[in-house]
C-alpha cells in the first residue's frame, strides 16, 4: 500500500514519539512517531516514524540543513529523496538524549535496514552499514559512544583472553580512538605447599582521560550470535574512570565479577550470575578485593572465593585441602567469659551478636549438625570447630537461609 504523496522532512532534535505519538516534524502525510527504550539494544532510545497509509518518501535534506548520503573519494554525494520508505528511526545513548547517534531506514516490505551515522563535523548522515542484525547494530552502537563520549563497552568473552596481556577497544580501531582497555590474566590458587584447581581471572581496565564505562558485555560460549549484557539495579551505568572489572569464569563463560570503581563507590562490589540475564551484587565477600589475592593466598579467601563460585554455578573449582594437623582449640580461662565485652557487629546478621557470643545465643542448625554428635567426651573440640565456623559465616544470608551444606563441608576452620 503506498502513502501517496506523503513525504517527511525529518526534524532531528525534537524526538518526536516523546510523551505522545504526534509527529511533530511538519511534514505531508498522516505521520505518526513512538518511543522504544531499550529495544532491540539495551541502553539505547529509538524513536520510529511511521506513515499510516503505508510507504513514504524521506526528504533527503534534514530540517537542520545536514544531508544523507555516502562519502566518495572527492567528497559527499547525497541530499535526494528517499523512495518507499517503511519507517525511518533515529537512535541515542540513553546517557546522552539529546544528541543522535544513528539513522536507520528501511525500505518495502523488507527487514533490512540501511543505518547512517554524523561525520566528524557533524554536517552530514553517511551511510555505514546495512543490516538485518540486531548484533551488528548493537556492535556499532557501542562503537559510536566510544568514539563521541568516550564511553567504553568492555567485552568479558572468555575466547582469545588467554595468556599474556593486551588491548582492545569497543570492535575495532575507529577513527581518532585507540585501544582504551586492558586486559591482564591473573591466578588465584591455594597457600604454598597446597595443590588444589588455580582459578584465572582477567581484568580489564579503563584508565585514560576523561573515559567512562558504558557497559559490560561477553558472548555466551563464545558465540558471536549470543551476545549477553551484565546488568544490575546496583551497576549505575556509565561508570566515570578510572575502573576495573575482573572476570572469573565457569566453562569459560563469565559467572562472578568485581568492579572496582574509585568514583562510583557504591558500584564497586562483587556481582555474580543468577541466571542467563541476571546479575546480582552480593555482599559475601565484602572484606575482600581480588587485588589482596592474588598469588598464592590463605586457606581461607580461597576457599571464600570458591563458594561464592559455586554459588554462580560453577562447580569446577576445589577447597583447599585441609592442613596435615588440625591445631589444638584453645579454651578461654575459667570463669571468663571475654567474648561477652566485644561490641556486636550488625554486618554479621540480625540479633545484634557474632559467632563469638554463641554462648549466649542460639546456635544454628549448621553447627548443632557438626557439633552435637558422639559422646560429651568428644564434643567439645567439634563444637569449637562448629562454633569457628559459624563465627566466620554467620553474616552471610546464604548460610543463614539453610543453603546447603555441601557448599560449606570441606571449608577448614
Amino acid at each position: 500500500m503506498s502513502g501517496g504523496g506523503s513525504t517527511l522532512k525529518l526534524k532531528i532534535g525534537i524526538r518526536c514519539g516523546n510523551g505522545d505519538s504526534r509527529c511533530k516534524c511538519g511534514s505531508v502525510g498522516n505521520f505518526t512517531a513512538n518511543k522504544v527504550d531499550s529495544s532491540p539494544v539495551n541502553g539505547f532510545t529509538k524513536y520510529t516514524h511511521y506513515c499510516s497509509g503505508g510507504t513514504f518518501t524521506l526528504n533527503g535534506e534534514l530540517q537542520d540543513g545536514s544531508k544523507i548520503g555516502i562519502k566518495v573519494t572527492r567528497g559527499f554525494t547525497g541530499g535526494k529523496p528517499i523512495q518507499n520508505v517503511k519507517e525511518v528511526s533515529v537512535f541515542y545513548w540513553e546517557d546522552a538524549p539529546s544528541n543522535p547517534l544513528l539513522l536507520g531506514i528501511t525500505t518495502g516490505g523488507g527487514s533490512t535496514s540501511t543505518y547512517y551515522a554524523k561525520d566528524n563535523d557533524g554536517s552530514n548522515w553517511n551511510f555505514i552499514f546495512q543490516s538485518q542484525s540486531s548484533k551488528e547494530l548493537e556492535e556499532k552502537l557501542d562503537e559510536l559512544v566510544c568514539l563521541h563520549h568516550n564511553a567504553v563497552t568492555v567485552n568479558l568473552s572468555y575466547k582469545g583472553l588467554s595468556g599474556g596481556q593486551h588491548n582492545y577497544c569497543c570492535t575495532g580501531n575507529h577513527v581518532g580512538g585507540h585501544n582504551r582497555v586492558s586486559v591482564k590474566e591473573q591466578i588465584f590458587s591455594c597457600a604454598k605447599n597446597h595443590t588444589s584447581t588455580p582459578i584465572t581471572a582477567h581484568k580489564h581496565s579503563i584508565n585514560g582521560p576523561n573515559l567512562k564505562l558504558a557497559g559490560i558485555k561477553f558472548y555466551l560460549n563464545g558465540d558471536q550470535g549470543q551476545r549477553r549484557r551484565v546488568t544490575s539495579r546496583r551497576l549505575s551505568l556509565p561508570i566515570q574512570g578510572p575502573v576495573d572489572v575482573y572476570a572469573f569464569y565457569c566453562k569459560q563463560n563469565p559467572s562472578l565479577i568485581y568492579v572496582d570503581a574509585e568514583k562510583e563507590p557504591k558500584a564497586t562490589g562483587w556481582y555474580r550470575k543468577t541466571n542467563s540475564t541476571n546479575w546480582t551484587q552480593t555482599h559475601f565477600l565484602r572484606k575482600m578485593t581480588p587485588d589482596k589475592l592474588t598469588g598464592p593466598t590463605d586457606h581461607g579467601k580461597y576457599n571464600d572465593l570458591v563458594i561464592l563460585l559455586k554459588r554462580a554455578g560453577c562447580n569446577s573449582y576445589s577447597t583447599c585441602p585441609g592442613d596435615p594437623q588440625t591445631p589444638p582449640v584453645e579454651k578461654p580461662p575459667e570463669g571468663s567469659h571475654p567474648e561477652a565485652q566485644q561490641p556486636a557487629d550488625p554486618a554479621l546478621g540480625p540479633g545484634g551478636g557474632t559467632a563469638e557470643k554463641l554462648g549466649m545465643g542460639v546456635v544454628p542448625a549448621a553447627v548443632g549438625i557438626w557439633s552435637i554428635s558422639g559422646t560429651l567426651a568428644g564434643s567439645a573440640a567439634t563444637f569449637f570447630g562448629g562454633w569457628k565456623l559459624y563465627n566466620r559465616y554467620n553474616g552471610d544470608p546464604w548460610v543463614r537461609h539453610r543453603d546447603p551444606i555441601e557448599f560449606l563441608k570441606h571449608v577448614p576452620y
